[in-house]
């Protein structure tokens, strides 16, 4: 089985940029001639920050020979889209123990680190990725593939496992620095608030990520998907409304377009949160497609309904930059045994074929 119709792109030589922000950083990519050549131990779909992380704990572990492919390059969809929130409250159970070490390693990560898509090919007969094909029809094989391709990945896997995966699109803005808006923000805190109507964070750069806190989120409606799998995300949905949007803005090669009536009211739902501080300034907005489960839980698993030689790292429901370091790290985990730990029996995928509704829940 090979991950089939991968767009390759030659090698990047600057970042992408919407605005004044870099959202993928210059990288040297290694030719298709390279890959086909020295035939990677670990390939991996997808370049996201979990990833990252598994090439990253992979390397720990002593695995020199790791390839990491994807359409657009490194950090450039999903993962740069992350409104930076790193919390333990509001999770579900499954992953409080991955979140907790998250955080951890999070605090030290700095000083640790120091200064189109693609399908699963199988040959006939046999229930096992080899590597992935490209879209022009050459061919990358790999001990091991791992498809972390966030919303891309149950694609990917149509017609081998079903995957209930729906893309949400999630629109957020940057405000400009709150210190030269006013001395009233002076005391304003460094904390991350989910509230309703608005969610926000102040970075490191005295500016505020804010968005409207998730209200009715945007699920971009998609032929397949949608229709095959979107009546198990209905118990989620009745206590969540979500809108539908009948004409999707999906496409591999660019992010989907930020709603600007959503930025509108976090700025609104903020200032009557604030009466007393001045109205916030927008300097850029952008949105990207958040990859839901039924659950909001992540997939993490190798083995049982998946082919042999393929490891599944996806579906984190717009939890994956706080979960990278540990998810990173379980993953990884997964490829040098080849077998589905006790520590990954919560994340399987074929929990979705168990049960047939699920409901997202959260432990405060």
């Amino acid at each position: 089985m090979i991950l089939t119709s991968v767009t390759c792109r030659r090698p990047v030589r600057g970042g992408r940029q919407i605005a004044s922000y870099t959202l993928a950083p210059p990288v040297v990519v290694a030719s298709q001639r390279d890959c086909q050549a020295s035939c990677p131990d670990v390939l991996i779909v997808g370049a996201g920050i979990i990833s990252c992380s598994t090439a990253y704990h992979l390397a720990l572990q002593g695995v020199k020979n790791v390839a990491v492919l994807d359409t657009r390059g490194v950090g450039a969809a999903q993962s740069s889209k992350s409104w930076g929130f790193c919390r333990q409250q509001g999770r579900d159970a499954r992953e409080l123990k991955l979140m907790v070490e998250s955080i951890g390693r999070w605090q030290g990560l700095q000083a640790e680190l120091g200064p189109g898509p693609a399908r699963p090919l199988c040959p006939a007969g046999e229930r096992r990725v080899k590597g992935v094909r490209l879209e022009d029809g050459q061919v990358l094989e790999a001990g091991t593939t791992v498809l972390a391709a966030g919303a891309w990945t149950s694609e990917l896997l149509r017609g081998i496992v079903r995957l209930p995966q729906l893309r949400v699109r999630a629109t957020a803005a940057k405000t400009e620095g709150l210190g030269d808006l006013s001395a009233k923000f002076s005391s304003f805190p460094n904390i991350g608030v989910w509230a309703p109507r608005v969610s926000f964070r102040r970075g490191l750069d005295g500016a505020l990520t804010i968005a409207d806190g998730g209200y009715a989120e945007e699920h971009d409606f998609e032929a397949y998907a949608s229709v095959m799998h979107g009546w198990k995300f209905l118990p989620g949905y009745l206590d969540n409304p979500i809108k539908v949007n009948p004409v999707h803005d999906i496409t591999h090669f660019r992010d989907p377009n930020p709603n600007p009536r959503r930025i509108d009211q976090a700025v609104s739902s903020f200032g009557t949160m604030f009466p007393e501080l001045p109205p916030l300034r927008i300097s850029n907005t952008w949105a990207g497609h958040i990859d839901m489960t039924p659950d909001m839980v992540p997939v993490i698993d190798v083995g049982g309904s998946l082919p042999k030689g393929l490891v599944v790292s996806t579906g984190y429901s717009g939890h994956g930059l706080g979960l990278a370091p540990a998810a990173g790290r379980l993953t990884a985990d997964l490829v040098l045994t080849g077998q589905r730990s006790a520590e990954a029996e919560p994340f399987r995928a074929d929990r979705f074929g168990e049960k047939l509704f699920f409901k997202p829940q959260s432990v405060f």
